[in-house]
Protein backbone atom coordinates (compact mmCIF):
# COMPACT_ATOMS: atom_id res chain seq x y z
CA UNK A 1 0.00 0.00 0.00
CA UNK A 2 1.51 3.48 -0.96
CA UNK A 3 1.93 6.34 1.52
CA UNK A 4 -0.94 8.28 -0.10
CA UNK A 5 -3.46 5.42 0.35
CA UNK A 6 -2.46 5.09 3.71
CA UNK A 7 -2.62 8.93 4.40
CA UNK A 8 -5.90 9.21 3.36
CA UNK A 9 -7.17 6.30 5.07
CA UNK A 10 -5.97 8.02 8.02
CA UNK A 11 -7.56 10.91 7.70
CA UNK A 12 -10.84 8.97 7.20
CA UNK A 13 -10.12 7.17 10.65
CA UNK A 14 -9.56 10.45 12.36
CA UNK A 15 -12.34 12.94 10.81
CA UNK A 16 -14.97 10.32 10.34
CA UNK A 17 -15.57 11.85 6.81
CA UNK A 18 -14.63 11.96 3.68
CA UNK A 19 -15.11 15.29 1.78
CA UNK A 20 -16.16 15.17 -1.30
CA UNK A 21 -14.04 18.90 -2.11
CA UNK A 22 -10.74 17.10 -0.71
CA UNK A 23 -9.33 17.86 2.91
CA UNK A 24 -7.24 21.10 1.92
CA UNK A 25 -11.54 22.57 1.35
CA UNK A 26 -12.19 20.89 4.22
CA UNK A 27 -9.52 21.81 6.79
CA UNK A 28 -9.51 25.43 5.52
CA UNK A 29 -13.71 25.43 6.36
CA UNK A 30 -12.80 23.91 10.07
CA UNK A 31 -10.09 26.64 10.51
CA UNK A 32 -12.16 29.31 9.46
CA UNK A 33 -14.85 28.04 11.73
CA UNK A 34 -12.89 27.87 15.15
CA UNK A 35 -11.52 31.09 14.00
CA UNK A 36 -14.89 32.57 14.11
CA UNK A 37 -15.79 30.93 17.31
CA UNK A 38 -13.05 32.41 18.92
CA UNK A 39 -14.03 35.66 17.29
CA UNK A 40 -17.61 35.45 18.89
CA UNK A 41 -15.72 34.95 22.51
CA UNK A 42 -14.76 31.20 22.72
CA UNK A 43 -12.92 30.39 24.71
CA UNK A 44 -9.13 29.12 24.08
CA UNK A 45 -7.41 26.56 26.30
CA UNK A 46 -3.60 26.78 27.58
CA UNK A 47 -2.14 23.90 26.78
CA UNK A 48 -1.11 23.17 30.98
CA UNK A 49 -5.40 23.07 31.19
CA UNK A 50 -5.59 20.60 28.91
CA UNK A 51 -3.21 18.78 29.96
CA UNK A 52 -4.71 18.76 33.65
CA UNK A 53 -8.21 17.99 31.80
CA UNK A 54 -6.63 14.95 30.47
CA UNK A 55 -4.37 13.90 33.15
CA UNK A 56 -1.29 14.02 31.51
CA UNK A 57 0.44 16.66 33.70
CA UNK A 58 3.12 16.68 35.75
Amino acid sequence: MNEEVKAENAKVAITGEKPAAGYDDWFRTKVKKSIDDTDKGAEIYPANKVWNALGIDD
